[in-house]
């Protein structure tokens, strides 16, 4: 089993996001409505804030949210799609089995916006290779993982001091106070 490891520095981080997220809500509640009772209802939805941007990001690393290089850019209709009877196989641009060989062929095909040829399955009926440990492919989801952990720190530590505010301080236990 793939146990997730321990890493302070996201745990620092997390420290730091719900502290700053404590600090918003109380000033918020205590100059902007003028009441501490909306301090517990605010430290809840910072806590759900911090779990959808993290559920974002893991969706995005994932590649459910696809970015695309050319995001704004009209494209052309044909253009990495399945080939319609009468087409060509090949497109000019991407031909099958082609991928950049070395990490320099990346940052140039990165810079120049198009995708790289490797994501995409070969047309003539061939397997995909398996990537290589360490190449793009695989540290493309693992970009945004210390963000993602140091939200869900942030997500605890914020659903700790709601409950301990509440049981202990009372805050957010009256309205008229």
């Amino acid at each position: 089993m793939n146990r997730p490891k321990f890493h302070a520095g996201d745990l620092a981080r997390g420290s730091v996001l719900a502290a700053v997220f404590l600090a918003a809500a109380f000033a918020l509640a205590r100059f902007g409505f003028r009441n501490d009772y909306y301090f517990a209802i605010l430290i809840p939805i910072a806590m759900m804030g911090c779990l959808l941007v993290s559920w974002g990001l893991y969706l995005k690393d994932d590649g459910f949210i696809k970015q695309h290089a050319t995001a704004g850019k009209r494209s052309n209709p044909g253009e990495l799609s399945v080939p319609r009877p009468g087409d060509p196989l090949q497109t000019s641009d991407m031909r099958a089995g082609d991928h950049a060989d070395s990490p320099e062929e990346l940052i140039t095909e990165a810079a120049t916006g198009k995708p790289d040829a490797s994501l995409f399955a070969p047309r003539d009926n061939t397997l995909v290779p398996r990537a290589e440990p360490g190449s793009s492919l695989q540290s493309a989801g693992n970009r945004g993982k210390p963000a993602r952990r140091a939200l869900l720190w942030a997500a605890a530590e914020l659903a700790l001091a709601a409950t301990l505010l509440y049981v202990f301080a009372g805050v957010g236990t009256r309205f008229f106070a």
